[in-house]
């Protein structure tokens, strides 16, 4: 074969060779161009994460826990028993007192609601049972603030029933002793309380308390510790033991209520018996087995 011809042929194929090998590049070089898909822009994934994630954090969020709802109302009771006590220290007409005894109302419905699994159920039940004889109290006090009238007039008789007693007494006493001399007084006149040498029923059943040992707890702020020692007088209730409670009170002994288990305010203790919340003259003479004068004027 001439030797041109061989170098012909060599030439035509190196061309092929080279033409292939360049297509081959480019080839590879467009697959290589074309992006591949990633996790992170696969759509399928994306909705997953911006559909399920927010309703799992919906759900959580709206759905509290009985426990805390539990605790909300015995929150709230206790709020609604702090104003119907802060209210009271000043109420003086039925509208005063009406609202006195709804907040005490409210108070004892929410106590009401706390289920047994509440860590707050058994203080709940106390207090429901000293919230209702406190709103008994404001009824009561309606009722009187209503009648003032019909109130003036028993008070005006007592009056005039111990000036009468006092003028009997005095008129029984021995010559030689000086007495209150005859008077033509209007009934409405009233000895002063240092001309009266009689023991009245009040300070009769504060000796008699007295005397059996009976203790009554309570604290500075209490509106109904201050109403109890109100409806005996100051003079009565100067006779009976009372244990401060509060730190920050006068003569404070924490130490005795904490010993005698005293959970609210005021407590009387009776006999060994606790009475928690204030009570009647009639109630304690009841409870202390007293048989003295029980006319009380309160």
């Amino acid at each position: 074969m001439p030797q041109s011809i061989r170098l012909g042929a060599v030439g035509s194929a190196l061309l092929v060779l080279l033409t292939m090998a360049c297509s081959s590049s480019k080839e590879s070089q467009n697959i290589s161009s074309v992006p591949s898909p990633s996790p992170a822009t696969s759509p399928t994934i994306s909705a997953v994460a911006t559909v399920s994630q927010p309703d799992r954090v919906q759900e959580a969020a709206s759905t509290p826990t009985t426990t805390t709802s539990q605790s909300d109302r015995f929150s709230e009771a206790l709020d609604s028993a702090i104003s119907a006590a802060t209210i009271a220290q000043s109420a003086q007409s039925p509208d005063d007192w009406n609202l006195v005894s709804s907040r005490w109302q409210t108070a004892i419905e929410l106590l009401k609601t706390v289920s047994k699994s509440s860590p707050n159920y058994t203080t709940a039940q106390k207090k429901i049972t000293e919230y209702q004889r406190n709103m008994a109290y404001a009824q009561q006090q309606k009722k009187i603030a209503s009648q003032p009238t019909a109130q003036k007039k028993v008070t005006e008789y007592q009056r005039n029933i111990a000036y009468a007693q006092e003028q009997k007494q005095n008129a029984s006493q021995p010559p030689g002793v000086a007495t209150v001399p005859p008077t033509t007084a209007p009934e409405s006149a009233k000895p002063q309380a240092t001309q009266s040498p009689m023991v009245t029923p009040e300070l009769a059943l504060a000796i008699h308390l007295k005397q059996i040992g009976a203790i009554f707890y309570g604290v500075y702020w209490c509106p109904y510790c201050k109403k109890q020692k109100e409806i005996f007088g100051q003079e009565a209730f100067s006779q009976i033991k009372s244990v401060e409670c509060d730190p920050q009170g006068q003569n404070p002994q924490p130490e005795l209520c904490q010993n005698a288990s005293i959970s609210s305010y005021p407590t009387w203790q009776i006999k060994g018996q606790l009475y928690p919340g204030m009570r009647s003259l009639e109630e304690l003479a009841e409870l202390s087995s007293y048989q003295g004068d029980a006319k009380f004027n309160n």
